[in-house]
C-alpha cells in the first residue's frame, strides 16, 4: 500500500493597504481646502504588485453623478492611493500581484 499525501491547500492572502500612510498622503494634499461637502464614500478596485506598490487604480462608481466637490475629493483620494504602501498579498508565504476592492470614505467637511 502507498502512502498517499494529500497537498496541502494553497493559502492566500490578499493585498492590505497601508492605512496611516494613505491618511498621510491624503492630508498632505493641500488641494483639499476649501472643499464643503457631505460624507462620501468611494469604492476602488486596486492592483497591487508584489512588491506592494500601487499599479492600477479603478473607481468602481459613476463620475458622472458626483458634484464637483466630490470630483475634487476623488481625485486627491485617487492621488494619495497612488502614493500609498501596501501588503502585498501571499501565496504560501511568497508574495504575488492581487486586486482588491478598497472603499474609502471622507468624513462631512472634511476639508473645510
Amino acid at each position: 500500500q502507498q502512502n498517499m499525501q494529500i497537498p496541502k491547500s494553497s493559502r492566500v492572502t490578499r493585498a492590505i493597504i497601508d492605512v496611516k500612510d494613505f491618511n498621510d498622503n491624503f492630508i498632505k494634499n493641500r488641494k483639499c481646502n476649501g472643499i464643503r461637502g457631505k460624507k462620501v464614500t468611494f469604492n476602488f478596485e486596486i492592483t497591487i504588485s508584489s512588491s506592494g506598490s500601487m499599479k492600477l487604480v479603478n473607481y468602481l462608481g459613476n463620475i458622472n453623478s458626483l458634484s464637483r466637490g466630490e470630483k475634487k475629493l476623488l481625485d486627491i483620494t485617487e492621488d494619495a492611493l497612488l502614493k500609498t504602501s501596501f501588503i502585498p498579498g501571499l501565496n504560501n508565504g511568497e508574495p504575488i500581484q492581487t486586486v482588491i476592492k478598497q472603499s474609502i470614505t471622507i468624513p462631512r467637511d472634511f476639508c473645510s
